[in-house]
C-alpha cells in the first residue's frame, strides 16, 4: 500500500505518495515561483488555496477521480482538475513522466485560476483552447517550439472552438497558440474580451492555429 504524506502552504495542500519527495517538492517550487504573475494576470489580489493529490499508482488516480465524475479518463490523461482540485498520476520508474509531470501542478493551477477568476465570476462557458492554451505557456515546461510546429497534428485551417474538451492530439495546437498570444504580448487584451465577449474568443479559435502558425514561420526567417 502507497504511504502518503501532506504538504501545505498558503497555495496549496498536497497529499503526495512519500517516493514522489523531490518531484513534489519541484512541483510546489515552479508553481510558487508564478503565483503572483497569476494573480496579476487574473486581476486578484488573493491567491487560491487548492487542495492536490498526486498518485504513483494509475489505478489510484482514477479511482480518486470517480468520486467526482462518471467521464471515462484516457489512458493519456495525467493531470486534471475536477472537483476544484489538482489530480496528477505520475508514473516514478519513467523518467522522462518525472520531468515533463513536474510542471503539471502549475498547468492545472492556471486552469483553475480561470474557473474561479473568469467561467464562474462572470458567467461564461469554458472555452478549452483558450485556457489550455495559458496553461501550457504559463506552465513554463521547456517546449521546442519548432519541433511542436514540424509535428502538428491538426490541420492549421482547424477550427479550436469546436473542441469541448482536450484531446490528445491538440496539446501540439495549444502550444503554439499560448506561444503566440504571449510572444504578440495578447494575454491580457484577450483575457479582457473574454470577459466582455466570449464569442468574439470563439470565434478567434476558427483561424487562431493559423495565425499562430504563420507567426512562428515568419519568425523563423
Amino acid at each position: 500500500m502507497t504511504e502518503y504524506k501532506t504538504f501545505e502552504n498558503d497555495s496549496f495542500r498536497i497529499e503526495y505518495p512519500i517516493d514522489l519527495e523531490k518531484f513534489t517538492q519541484f512541483s510546489v517550487k515552479n508553481a510558487m515561483n508564478s503565483i503572483e504573475k497569476l494573480k496579476t494576470l487574473f486581476k486578484t489580489k488573493e491567491s487560491l488555496k487548492l487542495n492536490a493529490n498526486f498518485f504513483d499508482i494509475r489505478e489510484d488516480f482514477v479511482k480518486f477521480i470517480k468520486q467526482y465524475s462518471t467521464e471515462e479518463i484516457p489512458d493519456w490523461v495525467r493531470g486534471c482538475f475536477y472537483n476544484d482540485g489538482i489530480q496528477l498520476y505520475v508514473d516514478k520508474n519513467s523518467s522522462y513522466q518525472l520531468e515533463r509531470m513536474k510542471y503539471t501542478l502549475l498547468h492545472e493551477t492556471v486552469h483553475l485560476y480561470f474557473n474561479n477568476y473568469i467561467y464562474d465570476k462572470y458567467n461564461v462557458k469554458r472555452i478549452c483552447w483558450f485556457d489550455e492554451a495559458y496553461a501550457n505557456y504559463l506552465d513554463k515546461c521547456p517546449r521546442d517550439i519548432k519541433k511542436i510546429l514540424q509535428t502538428l497534428e491538426l490541420p492549421i485551417d482547424f477550427n479550436m472552438s469546436s473542441l469541448s474538451s482536450p484531446q490528445s492530439d491538440a496539446y501540439g495546437a495549444f502550444n503554439l497558440i499560448g506561444y503566440y498570444i504571449f510572444s504578440t504580448h495578447q494575454e491580457k487584451e484577450l483575457l479582457n474580451l473574454l470577459i466582455k465577449d466570449s464569442e468574439q474568443i470563439r470565434e478567434l479559435g476558427k483561424t487562431v492555429l493559423k495565425d499562430a502558425v504563420e507567426y512562428i514561420e515568419n519568425k523563423k526567417k
